[in-house]
């Protein structure tokens, strides 16, 4: 596995505790449709909520808004409404 695929799995297992030590149920991870995904499906009470993690190897800090561009977005939303009707 390349070093960034390794990286991203220990940033994804991390959230993973975290939201589970916060009271989320996990409900899938890593969860596909065609090229798109969505990390981090959880439950939080009535909420779903889809968690697209994304793991630093240095120390610079941006807002989590500006960390996923357009594309990504774009294909979360096709991921999101694709879960949904699943």
């Amino acid at each position: 596995m390349a070093a960034h695929n390794e990286l991203g799995r220990w940033g994804e297992n991390v959230a993973e505790v975290y939201l589970r030590e916060n009271g989320y149920t996990i409900l899938d991870r890593d969860w596909h449709s065609g090229h798109r995904d969505i990390d981090i499906i959880a439950i939080d009470g009535s909420d779903i909520v889809f968690v697209e993690v994304k793991t630093r190897k240095n120390n610079v800090f941006i807002e989590p808004e500006q960390a996923i561009n357009f594309k990504k977005r774009q294909n979360l939303r096709l991921a999101i409404n694709h879960y949904v009707k699943y």
